[in-house]
This record gives structure tokens, sequence and C-alpha cells, in this order.
């Protein structure tokens, strides 16, 4: 570990919607003072089954981006519990749930180079969770010592966060993606946006090989 690297200041960053006064807590994005990036959705989601345990190189030659919606048939995924996606520098990445305070497991990992990423087509789309609708979540108080990202949602509606890996300096808008802020963390800097979308059930995405 190099000294700018232990040198850095641990994070939390408490992603939510506020409506009517009510605060609905949605997810989370943890800076660790290990240069790691974790993204987190507070309910359960649906993954496709087919990218389960999936290990491969993640590069300049073998990635795209690729968006998981609820799919029309259920039965053709299955459900992951507080999922959570972590990125490790240099180059190391994996999807992890939580079913109770002793059972982890590991769906997905990758080796995946982003600031070779970053280097060669500037923003690099990371992340993409959806909750389910407001009016199926109950609102919870503000954790005061969070810092908090939040949007004014319906409560019909699901609220979409995305977290998106872009250049040193990039404060770049995307219309599409929603309220959005930035955070610089060691060598990296991620842009983090929330959006309302028309209701589902609770999925993700986020970059990986076909």
């Amino acid at each position: 570990m190099n000294n700018k690297t232990s040198a850095l200041a641990a994070r939390a960053l408490t992603l939510g919607a506020q409506n009517a006064g009510r605060f609905y807590r949605l997810g989370w994005v943890s800076l660790q003072s290990d240069e790691s990036i974790s993204v987190g959705l507070v309910d359960s989601a649906l993954v496709l089954r087919d990218f389960e345990a999936k290990k491969f190189v993640w590069s300049a030659f073998n990635r795209m981006t690729t968006e998981f919606l609820a799919p029309h048939d259920p039965s053709a995924s299955r459900r992951v519990y507080s999922p959570h996606l972590t990125f490790h520098p240099p180059e190391w990445l994996h999807l992890t749930e939580q079913k109770g305070s002793a059972s982890k497991r590991v769906p997905f990992e990758a080796i995946a180079p982003i600031e070779l990423a970053v280097r060669q087509q500037g923003i690099v789309p990371w992340v993409r969770f959806t909750s389910k609708p407001l009016s199926k979540i109950t609102p919870t108080p503000v954790n005061g010592k969070r810092e908090t990202i939040e949007i004014q949602a319906d409560l019909q509606m699901s609220v979409r966060i995305s977290v998106d890996f872009v250049p040193p300096g990039d404060s770049t808008v995307d219309p599409d993606l929603g309220h959005s802020e930035w955070f610089d963390h060691g060598d990296y800097r991620v842009r983090v946006a929330l959006s309302e979308t028309p209701a589902q059930a609770a999925a993700l995405g986020w970059i990986h090989q076909n």
C-alpha cells in the first residue's frame, strides 16, 4: 500500500429519495481507505442466472455495457440479497450478496483495469441499480453522520442509481441520468446520479463481457 492510498479518508454516502418530507433510503456508496469503491442496493434485486459465477478479463477488447432490467419471465432470473458491487484497485471487480449476517456469496467477479478504460474512452459506465417503487419501501430517518445524495420522487416511481467512472476533473452532466454529484477518491473520480424511472421490480446492471 502506498502512502497516498493509506492516507485516504473513508466516506459513506447514503442514496435516497424524498417525498412529502419522508426519506426513502435506497442504497449507498462506500469510498474506502484502501481506494476501493462499493455501491450497494438496500433492497434485494433480480439478476440473470446466465451471469452467475462469471470470471473473465475485462479489457479494451472485450467489454461492453449491458443493463439488466426486470425480466418479463422472473423464472429466468434469481434474486440476490442486499447486492453490492465493489471495485478493488487496480483491477478487481466483484458482485457480492449478503443473506443474513454470516452468509456471503460472490456470484460475479472479473479483472477490470478501470484506469486504462478511462484513459481510452473517457466516461466508463459502471453500475445501474433500480429500486422498487417508493410506495413499497418503508421510509427511514436520515442518518445525520452520513452524506446524503437524494432526489424528490413520486411514490409510484422507481429510482435509478447510476455510478460511472469519469476522467480527473470531469463534471460532464448527462441529462438522462438526473441529479449528479462527483467524488474524487485516490486515482479515481466517480459520478453518482439519481433519477426517477417507471415503476419496476428492483434490478441491477453493471459492465460485463457479453
